[in-house]
């Protein structure tokens, strides 16, 4: 897919974006959310004003196509400050086309010379999509909540996943 651009996620963008996520929540077992939020929810949530954040928005030839958000993990406690959390939300048209991969490679490269040494990724165990990228990607699962979640009246397990970047770890 050509023409993959990334911007900065703000207010002036939110409101859009968090239509994308929205989608999600009143649709897919992908958010545990199940309500609808508001952008200023879904700014609260990931953490958008915390200048640790990395939050864009991906555009395929100036159409809004997804979001994608690296966020420090349990940034108020220090010792976590080397591992961040990574989420991507594509419009159901552009899932499967490779935007994901760009995506991801786009976070890499950004984050090759920073301090960041361990990225996780939360995700329904359900779903094959979100795994399949994780995957392509080199995370591997390391966790499983087994029915801890509760949508659409089904019980949901929530796997997490993990990528370690093993040349950083220096002590």
């Amino acid at each position: 897919m050509g023409c993959v651009t990334f911007d900065n996620i703000d207010k002036t963008n939110a409101k859009e974006i968090v239509d994308i996520y929205n989608y999600y929540v009143l649709n897919t077992t992908a958010s545990y959310n199940t309500d609808a939020i508001s952008a200023d929810d879904f700014l609260a949530y990931y953490q958008i004003d915390n200048p640790l954040t990395k939050s864009f928005a991906i555009k395929c030839c100036d159409d809004l196509a997804g979001f994608m958000v690296l966020k420090p993990w349990n940034y108020k406690k220090q010792a976590y400050r080397q591992t961040y959390e990574f989420t991507i939300y594509l419009k159901k048209e552009y899932c499967r086309k490779g935007i994901g991969k760009m995506a991801f490679a786009y976070l890499e490269a950004m984050i090759k010379d920073s301090d960041i040494a361990v990225i996780m990724a939360g995700l329904s165990a359900d779903n094959e999509g979100s795994r399949a990228l994780l995957e392509s990607q080199g995370f591997t699962e390391c966790g499983r909540f087994k029915k801890i979640g509760k949508k659409f009246g089904k019980y949901l397990d929530i796997s997490y996943y993990q990528k370690s970047y093993e040349e950083k770890f220096t002590n």
